[in-house]
């Protein structure tokens, strides 16, 4: 079971206001128990019904502050508030009015069969645990087979449906279109989730019930000598009300969504067929122009083999006019140097005749010094012997001199 918030039931102002505006025409004890009448029931506290007003899921501020009042089963004593608890279990889904209900022992175990009508899937599910998982009698099956918050139930054990009571349950449209010859059309008038099949098929409408169908507000309004005023008095919108409403719209949300995606697509698949149009247009200029392109690059890729050819040929030239340039300078290179290495021996062979001629000069010099050295030297011999002579003679004459003395 899919899981639902039931403590803010929302208001529909649309009906609140034409409530308001057909005040005159209400019957308040039917108004008691609709939702969106809350306000206007707190306007006018000496006219609410309390049992209706206990199947109230917006009154459960009021059915609290109330809740240890003396009972008045039959409602017969409406300046007297008190909570009816029978109505509050079968009929009211807010959690909360369960959970006042499980406050008071005793009128829950009076009234735990009572569940199987609340559309609350926390009643549903503490009604079956009560029970073991299965209702116990043909009354919890017509119950169940109405309410809302049992439809995974329902799909699961489709022989146990009452397709009369099933017909009024805004959560079992997929089951009633798969069934069509089963659908009870008065039960259906009052499905808040049927208006499309019902509007396919105003013949069988039902319009006391569909007085009291808050999801039929625009049929109404269009066939007002056809409303039952004390149905619209009572038009209860519950939260499940309020989710097929809104499932409803999503789905209008969904087919406008789809409606646009399919636009879009349209529009997109267009958009490609243009652009792949312009494409093929854009193509075959493209082939066009790279033909002239292609004789275009074919022309400028001779001229360009031309021209490196030519290149090629004066390169080569330039390299054999290098080559020959170098041969020539290194010829030059090799005269010079040749020339050079002939100076330099000239220069070192002068040279030489020049110190062998010095060399020569210094032969006959030192010849010349030798032959005056060795005069010198035979004149100084001869002086040598002529001193020794007459040293000889000295002594001589000096012993002479001395033997004399």
């Amino acid at each position: 079971m899919a899981s639902m918030d039931y403590c803010k039931i929302p208001e529909n102002q649309e009906i609140a206001d034409f409530l308001k505006s057909n005040a005159h025409l209400l019957d308040w004890q039917q108004l008691s128990g609709n939702p969106a009448a809350i306000d206007l029931l707190k306007e006018n506290h000496g006219k609410i019904d309390w049992q209706q007003l206990s199947g109230n899921p917006a009154a459960i501020s009021m059915l609290t502050f109330y809740q240890h009042t003396p009972e008045t089963w039959w409602g017969n004593a409406p300046d007297r508030p008190y909570v009816c608890w029978g109505t509050l279990s079968k009929k009211n889904a807010n959690p909360n009015a369960i959970a006042l209900l499980e406050r008071h022992r005793s009128k829950f175990d009076q009234c735990a069969r009572n569940l199987y009508s609340n559309q609350s899937e926390h009643a549903i599910r503490r009604a079956l645990l009560i029970d073991g998982g299965m209702p116990r009698s043909w009354s919890s099956y017509i119950a169940i087979s109405g309410n809302p918050a049992a439809i995974d139930f329902l799909k699961a054990n489709q022989d146990k449906i009452n397709w009369k009571w099933l017909s009024g349950n805004p959560a079992a449209i997929d089951l009633l279109e798969a069934n069509r010859d089963k659908i009870d059309w008065q039960q259906l008038s009052g499905n808040p989730a049927a208006i499309d099949l019902l509007k396919e098929n105003r013949s069988k409408i039902d319009w006391v019930m569909l007085s009291g169908n808050p999801a039929a507000i625009d049929l109404l309004k269009e066939n007002r000598d056809k409303i039952n005023w004390g149905m619209l008095s009572g038009c209860h919108w519950t939260q499940y009300t309020v989710k097929f409403k809104r499932e409803a719209e999503m789905r209008a949300k969904r087919e406008a969504e789809q409606a646009k995606r399919e636009a879009e697509m349209r529009a997109k698949r267009e958009a490609e067929m243009r652009a792949k149009r312009e494409a093929e247009i854009r193509y075959a200029a493209k082939i066009y122009a790279e033909s002239e392109a292609e004789q275009a690059i074919k022309q400028a890729k001779r001229e360009a083999e031309q021209a490196i050819k030519q290149a090629k040929r004066e390169a080569e030239q330039a390299k054999r006019e290098a080559e020959q340039a170098k041969r020539e300078a290194e010829q030059a290179k090799m005269l010079k140097a040749e020339r050079d290495a002939k100076h330099k021996v000239d220069m070192f062979r002068a040279k030489r005749e020049a110190e062998q001629a010095k060399r020569a000069d210094w032969k006959e010099d030192i010849y010349a010094e030798s032959v005056q050295l060795r005069k010198n030297a035979i004149k100084l011999q001869e002086k040598i012997r002529h001193s020794e002579e007459m040293i000889a003679e000295t002594d001589a004459l000096f012993d002479a001199l001395m033997k004399e003395l």
